[in-house]
């Protein structure tokens, strides 16, 4: 039985949610089928997974459209917005404090150690929220991740061209199915929001988007050069991110590091390593980005780096809540069209294995900061970061801590280490 929430607990929850998301969008996308369709039955199964399904074939932070879609079907636009909103302030304001203590206190042991062990605590959490996506699959749609996973390890495809092979795999294996009569598909005892999807409100909802967009442009017009160029640029990121941040980060480390210098590498990283060790959606390393681009650009003037952080916030997460909140009545009147659910079952199926090949990516850069090595012994393994994923991962199976709990004790494990050293 699917239960309406109150606004109250909907917004307290969508806020938890987004100061507990750590581990990326697989984490964050686990946490919120366990919250909102497990434990509190606000959302159905067949509603997350076709709603993730559209997620994921758009370009932008995956999670954080999700976030704003199941708001929309909880409490309509007005829910949209407060779900995708919550789902960024938490990451959003402890980005800002950590670029600002970053830029203002620079190399500090401490932050240094406790970086050491929170990303040994996100490759655990990354591990389990795969294992939790990957238990869900039927037989021939882990045979679609298992694919995505080889496909992505090896570098034989582009993320685009996985999603559009697992869609079409998951159309060939509902084909039987649909030749035999089942043009809908069967039912799932959820009712979907009774919603308009007219061309005319598709239209009047592109339109407004556009002029949304326009009006914050103009605005950021009465600042320094810098804004509009931050502006422009991360919106067109935005529309290109398909893949999540990963597949947008090389595009925005060319053109803000490279050509337009707005930081430095070595900033740069920094960025990615709170990125992934924050909460929210990474792509909130943009708002790092921003914020270092005004600093680096006034001389050292916090005001200028919080507008400039603020600027390239809002222009990056202004497509998605544009995407979900004119797209999502649409998507929601094809819930039980077989012909379409199959395709979308195909590519959240891709997304396990898409998952599991993150969580490897982590796990390399974790345990080989500088590469492998065949010269030496170890391969260039971390040893210290090796022991503590260890002891981590042995804390969250014993355990069973996750989000919050499993990134503090990484911190304090890491700055245990380094103390010891």
């Amino acid at each position: 039985m699917i239960r309406s929430p109150s606004a109250s607990e909907f917004l307290l929850l969508w806020l938890r949610i987004g100061a507990t998301g750590f581990g990326g969008p697989a984490g964050q996308i686990a946490l919120m089928h366990d919250e909102l369709v497990e434990r509190r039955g606000w959302i159905g199964e067949a509603a997350f997974r076709h709603a993730l399904g559209y997620c994921m074939v758009l370009p932008g932070p995956e999670a954080q459209q999700l976030a704003t879609y199941l708001g929309w079907l909880n409490h309509g636009p007005a829910g949209g917005i407060v779900s995708g909103l919550s789902f960024i302030l938490p990451g959003l304001l402890l980005m800002l404090g950590l670029s600002w203590l970053i830029a203002g206190w620079g190399e500090l042991p401490a932050v240094g150690a406790a970086l050491s062990g929170l990303k040994p605590a996100v490759v655990v959490l990354v591990a389990a929220a795969a294992w939790r996506l990957q238990r869900r699959l039927h037989r021939h749609e882990a045979l679609i991740a298992a694919a995505a996973l080889a496909a992505t390890v090896a570098g034989l495809l582009h993320f685009i061209a996985i999603i559009g092979l697992a869609a079409l795999a998951g159309w060939r294996l509902c084909r039987a199915a649909a030749d035999a009569g089942a043009l809908v598909a069967a039912p799932s005892g959820e009712a979907a929001p009774a919603r308009s999807a007219s061309l005319h409100r598709l239209l009047a909802g592109c339109a407004g988007a556009l002029l949304v967009w326009a009006a914050c442009r103009l605005g950021v017009e009465a600042g320094p050069t810098l804004l509009g160029s931050l502006a422009d640029f991360f919106t067109r990121a935005a529309l290109v991110t398909f893949g999540g941040a990963y597949a947008v980060l090389p595009y925005v480390f060319d053109v803000a590091v490279r050509d337009a210098q707005w930081l430095s590498p070595a900033q740069m990283i920094d960025g990615l390593a709170l990125g992934e060790t924050t909460p929210g959606p990474l792509i909130l390393v943009n708002t790092y980005i921003g914020f270092f681009a005004g600093w680096n650009a006034s001389g050292g003037d916090a005001g200028t780096a919080l507008t400039a952080a603020l600027t390239v916030t809002l222009f990056t997460f202004l497509p998605s809540f544009a995407f979900i909140l004119v797209g999502a009545p649409w998507v929601e009147r094809s819930r039980d069209l077989a012909w379409l659910q199959a395709p979308l079952r195909g590519i959240a199926a891709a997304v396990a294995g898409l998952v599991a090949a993150l969580g490897l990516t982590f796990a390399t850069h974790v345990l080989w900061p500088s590469g492998w090595l065949d010269a030496e012994l170890s391969g260039g393994l971390d040893l210290r970061s090796a022991a503590l994923l260890l002891i981590l991962a042995g804390i969250r199976w014993r355990l069973g801590w996750g989000g919050a709990r499993l990134v503090a004790a990484g911190a304090l494990l890491g700055v245990a280490a380094a103390l010891a050293a």
